[in-house]
């Protein structure tokens, strides 16, 4: 089932995970970034946003 959220703000955060991937390459830091928020999707069930970037 897939679900289109509209309005991000609606959601309550309720856990915060802090993520440190490193590569040179920045299309393959892209890409690492969406395989963790994959694997903790798929993993724990969870709905999961970006809420900054260092």
């Amino acid at each position: 089932m897939n679900a289109m959220i509209d309005n991000l703000d609606a959601i309550a955060l309720q856990e915060t995970r802090e993520l440190q991937l490193d590569n040179e390459a920045l299309d393959l830091l892209l890409f690492n970034f969406l395989q963790e928020l994959i694997y903790y999707k798929d993993s724990e069930l969870l709905l999961l946003r970006p809420n900054k970037f260092n």
